[in-house]
């Protein structure tokens, strides 16, 4: 008859398998860290830059009111602007004016036509009192990729 041996600690072996596992995790969890981090980000960018094209939008709201002829009307057309705040009023510029650090916003102002019935189309009369303005929010470091934008028609309700 054979004696049983007991085993008393570990083995390298046993040891070097336990390591793997745990590096294979820990690898595992920091991959996907990481990734996390990477979309967190990403989403921060939009959200900030949906924030920057709604407040073009309402600043361009707000130009419109305080005097269409002053803020709107004598921008030339299919040329980027940037807004600039002044500590108490906005104001459009073609010198670039960089947001919340690392954004940059243009607005482009279009004519919009008008048919024989007053309804927007391609062909017609221009409307003087209606601009097409498409809002722009790119990452300063990087111009070519947009963060966020949209379109709007601004009409001249208060005729001023």
């Amino acid at each position: 008859m054979r004696a049983r041996r007991r085993s008393h600690g570990i083995t390298v072996l046993e040891i070097v398998v336990s390591a793997a596992i745990i590096a294979t995790a820990v690898t595992g969890i920091a991959g996907a860290w990481q990734l996390y981090l990477k979309v967190s980000n990403y989403g921060s960018q939009y959200v900030a830059g949906a924030i920057l094209v709604e407040e073009t939008g309402e600043a361009l709201t707000l130009m419109r009111d305080s005097s269409w002829t002053t803020y709107i009307s004598n921008l030339s057309l299919n040329t980027p602007y940037y807004l600039y705040w002044n500590g108490s009023s906005y104001s459009a510029t073609t010198t670039q004016q960089v947001s919340l650090s690392s954004y940059l916003r243009t607005f482009t102002l279009s004519a919009v036509k008008r048919d024989a019935n007053d309804n927007i189309s391609s062909t017609g009369t221009t409307d003087t009192d209606t601009k097409d303005v498409i809002i722009n929010v790119v990452l300063s470091a990087n111009a070519s990729t947009s963060v966020a934008q949209s379109e709007m028609l601004i009409h001249n309700v208060y005729q001023n």
